[in-house]
């Protein structure tokens, strides 16, 4: 049943209405119940559900002041604010790196991984001893801000990049025992 309402009393109804935990239409359903029993009905209202809880959003990412190519579409790949990477892993340390991530994907729990070895500026484990074929493949988004000190740290060190992101899964994987 479409009707109007004041926007006073609409806003009223909606201050009301979330205080009480009820969804608007409930308050209204009750607020016409109630006047309907005091002019003499007998109006019962089956129990109604409560309103639903609001989850908060996550905040939005931060957008860039300028795209880097503008005469380029905004999805072309020089235009993203992250850089998209993959790197391959032996099967044991993908295992341990999905023990360890819990419900994360695992590009958020490198990413994470990453951040932490940058910021403690720390030693990178020696070279694995077990030799075994690098077959899990895990797919890497990095903020392009990040990418040059992440090459930087890797070339100083001596390793590829993917050698590098290994090493520092297993650093933050041993850290983290």
């Amino acid at each position: 049943m479409p009707c109007r309402v004041d926007p006073q009393i609409k806003s009223l109804i909606g201050q009301d209405a979330e205080a009480k935990g009820l969804s608007q239409s409930r308050w209204l359903e009750e607020a016409i119940a109630e006047k309907l029993q005091r002019q003499g009905y007998a109006v019962e209202l089956p129990k109604g559900p409560k309103a639903p809880v609001r989850k908060p959003r996550r905040p939005r990412r931060m957008q860039r002041p300028s795209i880097p190519a503008p005469e380029k579409s905004p999805d072309a790949s020089v235009n993203r604010a992250d850089q998209s990477t993959t790197m391959r892993v032996g099967k044991s340390l993908m295992a341990r790196i999905d023990k360890a991530r819990g419900k994360k994907n695992r590009s958020t729990w490198m990413n994470e991984a990453i951040a932490a070895f940058l910021g403690e500026n720390a030693e990178l484990p020696e070279v694995s001893e077990v030799r075994e074929v690098q077959s899990e493949p895990i797919a890497l988004r990095l903020d392009r801000e990040v990418v040059p000190e992440i090459s930087a740290a890797a070339r100083n060190s001596g390793m590829t990049n993917t050698e590098w992101f290994r090493r520092v899964a297993r650093w933050y994987l041993e850290r983290d025992q």
